[in-house]
């Protein structure tokens, strides 16, 4: 619950239970190695307490650290403590438990599991570099003495599948990193005996398409070389990211912006083809996305569909998720569930744009006009974004859209703040040189408002 920080045992159970009634499998997301600092930290203490008791093999039987690791690494979010030991028997034992308990909860609910996703991302280089243990173990790898990073990571997700998932018929979801690690599999090489994570008990979620950063195509040379593909592409389907540019929008903006718009333009089973412009709003020559891999027949049959990501350490309550992920998440199902649309289909750059400018004018129509107003109203309503008034005043004149027809635009003259009682725009109207104004639900909630001034620009 917010502000807890945790979901309590029967908590998990609950949601379990009234996602099932609804037809939804949750997949629980058990991040390793990294992205585990709470979880070391707690071990630790575990540990400490036990030593104190002279219970010197309890205290070791889930530790997640080496002690005697001198290793030195910095995560994406500055941790230099947040990544177990792969190599620990103590480690495995853990995860084991865990995921034992997981099952469990599952059970209660009376379901069973039948996918866990285990994370593999944002391991940095040189997280067990000089560990005694780990050096120990991969003693014999060819090369550079630390190069055994990134065959430890694919051994590790190995030996889980086998000690645990493949026991209890459980699909293993990863990270691409996971995938990407393991070095026998580097060439993307369809050939079960040099890789490792073929077949259908193995999920592989895919997020890095950043125009740029080379893994635009990894996708589908995963897909093509026999791996079972989730997609979700951060350019167009992190609904952590901000929706625009605008400084008051909540969000990230790495990976670009993403609209509601941007949701609905991608194309998960020709997405290179239907790119144009960088996360910087560069346009991309034809020429360098011809350069890309596209997605094979075959590959076709193992892209098992595409999904949404909110992550929620910046969310400060229900109202923040419901805007960050409203409408934006109409969208995806949108991509997701529908029939691929004739402007997906088209191949021809010259004429896919109009088709899509027309899809997107019907369905922001919809949206705006009776999906938005069914949120104002469902389960108490829904604090979605709504978007803010596109003006101009020009001649003295206010000229305004919406995104989405079918929501109000409310004006004041006067420089006070529109509210649901304020005069309703329905066309061009003289209003002087400023004006101010804001989008209402059909509830009356309003967006924010945005102030029009006239620009005037003489030559001398």
């Amino acid at each position: 619950s917010h502000g807890s920080g945790f979901y309590s045992r029967e908590d998990f159970i609950d949601i379990l239970r009234y996602a099932a009634e609804r037809h939804i499998e949750v997949i629980p997301e058990i991040d390793l190695p990294g992205h585990s600092r709470a979880a070391i930290r707690a071990m630790d203490v575990r540990r400490q307490r036990l030593l104190t008791q002279g219970l010197k093999k309890e205290a070791n039987e889930y530790l997640l650290h080496d002690p005697d690791d001198a290793s030195q690494y910095e995560s994406v979010q500055m941790w230099n403590d947040n990544v177990v030991n792969v190599c620990q028997e103590s480690t495995f034992a853990f995860v084991k438990h865990v995921l034992t308990d997981i099952r469990s909860m599952y059970a209660e609910a009376g379901l069973v599991l039948k996918t866990i996703h285990l994370g593999g991302d944002e391991v940095p280089e040189g997280v067990w570099d000089d560990s005694p243990v780990c050096r120990e173990k991969y003693q014999s790898v060819e090369g550079d003495p630390a190069s055994f990073g990134k065959e430890a990571m694919a051994d590790f997700f190995q030996r889980i599948y086998q000690s645990f998932s493949a026991e209890n018929e459980i699909v293993t979801a990863a990270w691409e990193e996971v995938f990407l690690n393991d070095v026998r599999k580097s060439q993307f090489v369809n050939d079960s005996s040099r890789n490792r994570f073929l077949g259908p008990a193995f999920q592989c979620y895919v997020w890095n398409n950043v125009w740029g950063w080379g893994q635009e195509d990894v996708a589908y040379r995963l897909a093509n070389a026999g791996v079972n593909v989730v997609l979700c592409n951060a350019t167009h389907l992190y609904f952590d990211l901000a929706y625009n540019k605008d400084p008051q929008e909540p969000g990230y903006y790495w990976a670009g912006f993403v609209e509601t718009k941007t949701a609905f333009s991608f194309a998960p089973l020709n997405y290179l083809e239907k790119t144009s412009h960088d996360i910087y709003g560069h346009p991309i020559a034809w020429e360098s996305i011809n350069r890309r891999v596209r997605l094979t027949e075959e590959g076709k049959q193992h892209i098992l569909g595409i999904q949404g990501q909110l992550w929620g350490e910046n969310l400060k309550g229900p109202e923040r998720l419901e805007y960050m992920a409203l409408p934006r998440l109409i969208a995806l199902a949108e991509r997701a569930w529908a029939t691929e649309a004739q402007w997906i289909i088209d191949e021809n750059p010259e004429t896919w744009p109009e088709k899509f400018r027309q899809a997107w004018s019907d369905f922001a129509r919809q949206l705006g006009s009776r999906e938005l107003p069914r949120l104002d109203y469902l389960q108490g309503g829904f604090q979605y974004r709504i978007p803010d008034a596109g003006a101009v005043i020009e001649d003295g004149v206010l000229k305004a859209n919406v995104a989405f027809p079918g929501l109000a635009i409310r004006y004041t003259t006067d420089g006070s703040e529109p509210d649901a009682n304020s005069q309703l725009y329905t066309k061009s109207i003289s209003v002087g040189n400023t004006a101010r104004a804001k989008v209402f639900a059909s509830n009356g909630r309003g967006g924010r408002s945005c102030t029009i001034q006239e620009q005037v620009f003489r030559v001398n």
